[in-house]
């Protein structure tokens, strides 16, 4: 048995609208011949943008101006892009989630940020922690950059942020004077239960605050758009001017456009049934061959579920060990990361480091039986080079199989990381 590989998130190639999105291909390009030989701009194609604008008014009741929203190359380029606007250079400080996706961290340690990680629970960030880490932070006399944060179905735990915590989130940021930066990239990633509302959409006037969001989670990864906007033209022109690209791809944004346009919340439905199936795929395989041995959240929206292995360790310093290494899996990647704590603040701290394709695997018979007897769990958590496999992960016996397969006994490069945490999107 194959694995089936958990490197990237990804929409579903098998419920993808090939031939719909070929025909709106094929209007964009008619309906759009000058725009295709001049630059986009700043913000990017305007039909795409007030496409936009209508999918935040539907989702959040908030309007927002087209003139307001600035298309980017993914969301990616959208968390740059905000860093190198709000960062100065040099004491830079960024808040940001204790467990977090990987492409944010390594582009903010590329840019030199200080990130100082802020604990979270089922419910996401914990404002408590935050609060004690804008006072620590305050006394040493140290103003962060800002606040960034993923509150709604977080990477890599999957954690929602009720809407009294983002409330207070919101009050503990104005009581500092802090611009939040929220990531809503899997906003509509929806499976059941109510939509909460973005934190954007909970902030009113207050001038201090950055929305991201994404097309790749809910339409295709490959038409690399996302957008962004602020809620002060200030403070948008300020991100906006960092841009030096010459505006965002015109016929990506135009076909896009096209397709989406009148259609926007049946192609939602359509592809969130899709990755329905794949979560509850995973949840059934994680049930069958992992009950005994793991732990794990079920997420009712996004990509990721946070999962912990139980152990039963016999010496001291592998009890540490092992107590020490978590794992968060999600329909579409696993994660892994060892904790690690700080004695000079009393709090859990680590530095992510680059993701790995995760997979668990059930050892041979004999192999289980010398774990046994070591107290190791028969499974294990195995590391090692991501497949190139995007064949779609149904909802159907063999797809559990496919999800936790036999394999080699790898606990060691799962074991042995460095004590780091590591979380990839």
């Amino acid at each position: 048995m194959e694995p089936f590989d958990f490197s990237t998130g990804t929409t579903n190639p098998e419920t993808f609208p090939t031939e719909a999105l070929a025909e709106a291909a094929a209007r964009a390009v008619r309906s759009h011949g000058v725009e295709l030989n001049t630059y986009p701009g700043s913000l990017g194609h305007a039909g795409l943008r007030r496409l936009m604008a209508q999918r935040e008014l539907d989702r959040e009741g908030v309007r927002l101006d087209p003139e307001r929203i600035a298309l980017t190359n993914g969301s990616m380029q959208a968390v740059t892009l905000v860093a190198e606007a709000l960062c100065e250079g040099h004491d830079d400080v960024v808040l940001m989630e204790e467990y977090c996706y990987s492409g944010t961290v390594r582009a903010y340690r590329g840019l030199g940020i200080e990130m100082v990680g802020v604990p979270v629970d089922g419910q996401g960030m914990r404002t408590d922690a935050l609060a004690s880490a804008l006072e620590r932070l305050r006394a040493e006399g140290r103003v962060p950059r800002f606040i960034y944060v993923l509150a709604t179905y977080q990477n890599p735990t999957g954690s929602v942020m009720p809407r009294e915590r983002r409330v207070e989130l919101l009050r503990i940021a104005r009581e500092h004077r802090c611009i939040v930066v929220e990531d809503n990239c899997y906003g509509d990633v929806h499976y059941d239960g109510a939509k909460p509302p973005a934190l954007y959409a909970l902030a009113g006037d207050d001038p201090r605050q950055v929305y991201m969001c994404s097309l790749s989670k809910i339409f295709a990864p490959g038409v690399r758009l996302g957008y962004l906007t602020a809620s002060s033209p200030e403070l948008f022109e300020r991100i906006v001017g960092r841009r030096f690209d010459a505006g965002p791809n015109t016929l990506a944004a135009a076909i896009t456009a096209e397709y989406l346009e009148g259609r926007l919340w049946e192609h939602c439905e359509m592809a969130n049934e899709a990755l329905k199936a794949k979560r509850d795929a995973m949840l059934a395989a994680l049930d069958a061959e992992l009950g005994n041995t793991c732990s794990w959240s079920r997420p009712r929206a996004g990509s990721s579920s946070g999962c912990a292995c139980r152990t039963t360790p016999t010496s001291d310093a592998s009890r540490r060990s092992r107590r020490n290494t978590k794992w968060a899996s999600s329909p579409d990647r696993t994660f892994t990361w060892t904790a690690r704590s700080d004695p000079t603040s009393g709090s859990r701290s680590g530095s992510p480091a680059s993701p790995t394709s995760t997979r668990a695997s059930r050892a041979s018979p004999d192999a289980s039986r010398r774990r046994a007897a070591a107290g190791r769990s028969p499974y294990t958590i195995s590391c090692g080079s991501t497949s190139t496999d995007h064949r779609t992960l149904r909802a159907e016996g063999r797809a559990s199989s496919a999800a936790i397969h036999p394999g080699r006994n790898r606990w060691s490069a799962a074991r042995d990381t460095a004590s780091t945490r590591s979380c990839a999107r």
